[in-house]
């Protein structure tokens, strides 16, 4: 089994080297379903950033719920949703500490 995903940016004429440039960008999955993206406000600022689009954490957290719920349905055979959550442990902002990620129905 292949699955493909495809990531596209452009940088649209802005200079890169200033870091003054959008982060937003597309994902397409082989399936065909188009997800627009972006880094996280939380992580890099408006206007950089777009907080609409699904950012990379968001999206993990989703994929693990998803997987999680996926998990519980086999095994139990029954309807339900699931919910994520992505916790910063230690409260820094600089890429250190740790992360946890828990899963629970609703």
């Amino acid at each position: 089994m292949k699955m493909t995903v495809e990531v596209h940016w452009e940088r649209e004429g802005a200079v890169f080297t200033d870091k003054r440039y959008s982060r937003a960008h597309i994902w397409r999955f082989d399936g065909g379903q188009v997800v627009l993206a972006s880094a996280s406000p939380h992580i890099v600022p408006l206007p950089y950033s777009v907080e609409a689009n699904v950012d990379p954490e968001e999206a993990y957290i989703a994929a693990i719920s998803s997987c999680h719920m996926l998990t519980f349905l086999f095994d139990r055979g029954a309807p339900g949703d699931r919910r994520g959550e992505l916790y910063r442990q230690g409260g820094r902002h600089d890429g250190e500490g740790g992360r946890t990620i828990g899963s629970q129905p609703r």
